[in-house]
């Protein structure tokens, strides 16, 4: 898969929102059917995430979306781990560093 530069990115969007929507895509290209890509922030002030930037093309983005994470077991042990989430037809799978 051939996303471009990260210069590229900047140089065709200026905020990440709209870098976010032009890596989404690209991903497309390769990958189709990836509905929604997400970044959410953490406070560790309140044990807080918030969701942060995203590209949807399926129905409504959730906005100003905010889960005290440890209130959340599975995304506690993510966070914990540094794997990350992929839900697919909304079913969650675990992947360790990207595999």
């Amino acid at each position: 898969m051939k996303l471009g530069t990260p210069q590229s990115l900047a140089v065709k969007s200026k905020s990440l929102q709209e870098r976010l929507s032009v890596m989404h895509e690209r991903i497309l290209e390769t990958i189709p059917g990836i509905d929604r890509i997400a970044c959410a922030l953490y406070d560790a002030s309140t044990d807080t995430l918030k969701t942060f930037i995203n590209s949807t093309l399926k129905g409504s983005a959730i906005t100003g979306y905010e889960y005290q994470l440890s209130s959340s077991e599975s995304l506690s042990a993510l966070a914990k781990s540094g794997e990350y989430r992929v839900l697919i037809g909304g079913c969650p799978r675990f992947c360790v560093n990207g595999v």
